[in-house]
């Protein structure tokens, strides 16, 4: 099977462009992963390094080859800011599904630019990507993430209880789906 080929020209509507992530990014990724709210709704690490951050983008290629994963950037289209990450996760060709995964840099939250990414990668990924289910997990807690699910079209279809270890403990998770078709 062919890679996966990201979208050529990049996907990107009035306010956000998504793009594939460049070495240049690494020291703004190591610094915006410090805020604490990434570590604790995601699984970046607490600590990343730029060196860290670097050996993630060094896999990004391998990820595409292997057709499991998609990493990009979502940016502001005109003043070219960056938002955070928006990716596709746990790609399962043989099911057509996926996981989309995301989060927002402090700088950039409240402005519906991270939902706009996400409806990006979405509309992409069960359009010409040919995925038919996606799925968003998110912490019970993170209510601003449930939102952009729900922004986006997601319907939440239940809690999976304990479902995953964190540091100091296990938490369980929103799961939200979104089936062809169903993105808003």
């Amino acid at each position: 099977m062919p890679p996966i080929a990201l979208p050529d020209p990049p996907l990107a509507d009035a306010r956000v462009l998504l793009r594939p992530w460049a070495d240049a990014d690494a020291g703004w990724l190591a610094r915006e992963s410090q805020d604490p709210l990434v570590p604790r709704y995601t699984t970046v690490p607490e600590g990343n390094s730029q060196a860290d951050v670097l050996a993630f983008l060094m896999t990004h290629d391998a990820l595409l080859q292997r057709r499991e994963q998609v990493h990009l950037l979502t940016t502001e289209r005109e003043a070219g800011g960056r938002v955070g990450p928006v990716g596709l996760h746990h790609v399962d060709w043989r099911n057509r599904t996926a996981e989309v995964g995301y989060w927002t840099a402090r700088a950039a939250r409240g402005r519906g630019l991270t939902s706009a990414g996400v409806r990006l990668l979405c509309a992409w990924a069960l359009g010409p990507l040919g995925l038919e289910r996606l799925e968003l997990r998110t912490a019970v807690e993170n209510t601003a993430s449930q939102h952009v699910a729900r922004a986006c079209g997601f319907t939440r279809e239940g809690v999976l209880r304990d479902a995953e270890w964190r540091p100091g403990g296990r938490r369980s998770l929103v799961v939200f789906g979104l089936l062809a078709g169903g993105l808003t």
